[in-house]
């Protein structure tokens, strides 16, 4: 029996769209491919680079620090509870606790309450006023009687009037102290600025913590506005070397790229292959490179 072979056009067309389809597909996963081995090489060539132009060394001699740049041993909170230590010890020796104290004495000394029969001495106002002492024998609203000699209210100023009168001295006595110890407040409180001032940030400097930026107010005295030196050493390096791998990436990549048949397409802002340029756009020139890396990144730390 004879078996007749039939052609189908239809079939054939389906065959051959397949075959294409396939073909380019496996082209493009092969050039797709080619270019994520490129760029990784790329990578690899940048960071080489960079390890070459940026020493840690030289940055750290560029931000003036010395080689090494050391962690410190005490943590930040210990650092700055060691300086308030030191401005505790030297507030007490300048003010010690005992002036609250003596500020209380001295009220009742000044102002504290007379009642007849106490032994007292007081003075007088105006050009001719002078000292009275003797013992206490008659208090009335408009004089009061020491010893022998009779002493008008209107002779008196108001504070060494009130002390023969029981609630009027107890009054005195609370506003002297309160002014008083607002005037002590005072005193300590620029003696703790100007110590912190001078001291904290040696103190701070000496343990390997720098501040953030220049301070000039309080604002020194928050551990939020300061940094370890390595960190800080930390930050300028990864800076340098970010500033070094921007700048020679695209050199690099061009490089890498136009030499193994690819082309930057400005459209897809992608290296595609040379075989997809359309034929009416021209090559592009490769860019050189400007200046020496290293040149560039000691502008950073001017």
């Amino acid at each position: 029996m004879q078996i007749k072979n039939k052609f189908n056009p239809v079939l054939a067309v389906i065959l051959l769209l397949v075959g294409l389809t396939s073909a380019v597909c496996a082209q493009d996963d092969s050039w797709q491919e080619k270019r994520s081995r490129l760029q990784a090489e790329i990578e690899r060539r940048v960071q080489a680079e960079v390890d070459r132009e940026v020493k840690p060394e030289k940055v750290a001699l560029a931000c003036g620090l010395k080689w090494p740049v050391a962690t410190p041993k005490k943590r930040l909170d210990e650092v700055f509870a060691e300086a308030e230590a030191a401005h505790n010890a030297a507030l007490e020796k300048e003010y010690p606790s005992r002036l609250q104290e003596e500020i209380k004495q001295e009220a009742q000394r000044l102002y504290g309450y007379c009642k007849v029969g106490d032994e007292v001495t007081i003075r007088t106002t105006g050009k001719m006023g002078h000292e009275i002492t003797g013992r206490l024998q008659t208090v009335t609203p408009a004089r009061i009687r020491i010893a022998n000699r009779w002493v008008n209210a209107v002779d008196l100023d108001r504070d060494t009037m009130a002390r023969f009168i029981p609630e009027q001295a107890q009054e005195v006595q609370t506003k002297y102290v309160e002014r008083e110890t607002r005037r002590l407040r005072l005193r300590m409180d620029d003696f703790s600025r100007r110590f912190r001032r001078k001291t904290f940030p040696g103190i701070l400097r000496q343990n390997g913590y720098r501040p953030l930026e220049e301070l000039n107010g309080p604002e020194f005295l928050h551990p939020a506005n300061w940094i370890s030196e390595s960190d800080w050493f930390a930050d300028r390096l990864f800076a340098a070397r970010q500033a070094c791998e921007q700048q020679l990436a695209p050199e690099i990549a061009e490089e890498v790229y136009t030499e193994n048949g690819f082309y930057y397409d400005d459209g897809t802002q992608a290296w595609l292959p040379v075989e997809l340029r359309p034929k009416e756009e021209s090559s592009r020139p490769a860019s050189s490179r400007r200046g020496g890396v290293f040149d560039k990144l000691k502008r950073l730390f001017r």
